[in-house]
């Protein structure tokens, strides 16, 4: 049965998924969404959701519940470390070490720019002065 407290969702129940037989399907009994159903869950889902035919039932599929808490369980590794990575950065941005980093840097960069521009004034300036003069 299924549990759920937060994260920790288990999972030990197969579960079947009912596709129909094709009876209504371009070729009569030959199924179109059962192997639709089946590919997208073992190329789409990671990792791979295994499925089988119902033994006497074509219309459904059988995906085992262990494959199910596998497919849970990664998904719950992913996401842990993609919350640790976001509190890294915020631990990062909140001690104020990449704010500093960041201003320094542009203050290096607009620090350059402002002495790169007085420097060009002061030589076009200069330039036209001696233009005046002759």
């Amino acid at each position: 049965s299924q549990s759920s407290s937060d994260d920790n969702i288990t999972w030990d129940r197969d579960v079947m998924i009912i596709t129909g037989r094709g009876r209504r399907s371009g070729e009569r009994f030959r199924p179109v969404l059962r192997p639709e159903v089946q590919r997208m869950l073992t190329e789409e889902f990671y990792p791979p959701l295994g499925s089988s035919s119902m033994p006497g039932n074509m219309g459904a599929i059988l995906v085992l519940g262990k494959d199910i808490e596998a497919w849970l369980q990664h998904q719950r590794q992913q996401k842990g470390e993609c919350l640790l990575f976001v509190a890294d950065v915020l631990r990062d941005i909140s001690s104020g070490n990449r704010l500093e980093k960041a201003l320094r840097s542009s203050g290096n960069r607009l620090e350059k720019a402002l002495i790169m521009k007085f420097e060009s004034e002061r030589t076009t300036g200069a330039a036209e002065h001696d233009d005046k003069d002759q």
